[in-house]
C-alpha cells in the first residue's frame, strides 16, 4: 500500500502499484513525501522519502564560440502537465534576472559571452517558482596544469610530449603553449592540448606554460620545467 503525504494513493489509473513498485509519469503535482506499508499491517508504515519533481531544465547550444559571441540558454518543460503557453523566469546564482538586466524572450536567455557571465543559471515556470530547474554552471577554465613524463622517461634525442589539462564549462575552445614565455606550436602537429618536441636536447630544459580558453575566459597554468 502506498501513501503520499500520509494519504493513501487511490488513483490507480495514474499510479501503477505492482508488488513493491510504484510507477507513474511524473508531474509537478507529484512532489511530496512517499511511504508504503504491507497490506494487513497498515500500522507499520515505512519512513517517508521526499520526491522533488523537476519540471524544467536548462539546455545550452553546443556550438563552439568565442568570447564576444552570443550565447543562448533555453528553458525546456519536461512535465506533461505544464505543456502549452507558459511564462518563464530566469535566475543567475539564485538571483532573479529581470528583463532589464539580461535580454531574454520567455524560454530563451541570450547574452554576449564575457568573463562576467560566469555563474549558475536556472529557470522556472511562472506560478511554479518552487520547482526550479537544476542549475547549469558556466565558468572559465580552472585547474589548468602541464604534465610531463617522469625524468627517467626523458632521453636526449627522443620525442617528448607535454600535456595540458583544464576544467571548464563550456569546454575549452583553444590551448596556447609558451616556451620561456614565447608562444610555440607542437613540432608534430596533433591536438592543441599537447606539445611535442621531436628530438629533445638540453636547450629544451626550460619553463613551459599552457593557456586554456573557452567562451567565458582564460586560465594560464603554473610554469613547468
Amino acid at each position: 500500500i502506498w501513501y503520499k503525504n500520509e494519504q493513501r494513493l487511490t488513483d490507480y489509473y495514474r499510479f501503477s502499484q505492482s508488488y513493491r513498485n510504484l510507477t507513474f509519469t511524473a508531474r509537478s503535482e507529484d512532489t511530496g513525501r512517499y511511504s508504503c506499508a504491507v497490506r494487513g499491517n497498515q500500522h507499520l508504515v515505512s519512513p517517508a522519502v521526499t520526491l522533488s519533481v523537476r519540471c524544467v531544465k536548462v539546455e545550452m547550444k553546443s556550438n563552439t564560440v568565442s568570447e564576444g559571441v552570443r550565447v543562448t540558454l533555453t528553458c525546456k518543460i519536461t512535465c506533461t502537465d505544464l505543456t502549452g503557453s507558459q511564462t518563464f523566469i530566469w535566475y543567475k546564482n539564485g538571483q532573479y534576472l529581470s528583463h532589464t538586466t539580461q535580454k531574454y524572450q520567455n524560454h530563451d536567455l541570450q547574452f554576449i559571452a564575457s568573463s562576467g557571465d560566469a555563474g549558475s543559471y536556472s529557470c522556472a515556470v511562472s506560478g511554479h517558482e518552487n520547482l526550479p530547474s537544476p542549475a547549469v554552471t558556466l565558468y572559465a577554465p580552472k585547474n589548468t596544469s602541464v604534465s610531463v613524463p617522469p625524468p627517467g622517461e626523458i632521453v636526449e634525442g627522443k620525442s617528448v610530449t607535454l600535456t595540458c589539462s583544464s576544467d571548464a564549462n563550456p569546454p575549452v575552445q583553444s590551448y596556447t603553449w609558451y616556451k620561456n614565455n614565447k608562444p610555440v606550436s607542437s613540432e608534430t602537429g596533433g591536438p592543441e592540448d599537447s606539445y611535442t618536441i621531436k628530438s629533445i636536447t638540453l636547450q629544451d630544459a626550460v619553463e613551459y606554460i599552457c593557456a586554456a580558453q573557452n567562451r567565458i575566459g582564460i586560465k594560464i597554468s603554473p610554469p613547468k620545467r
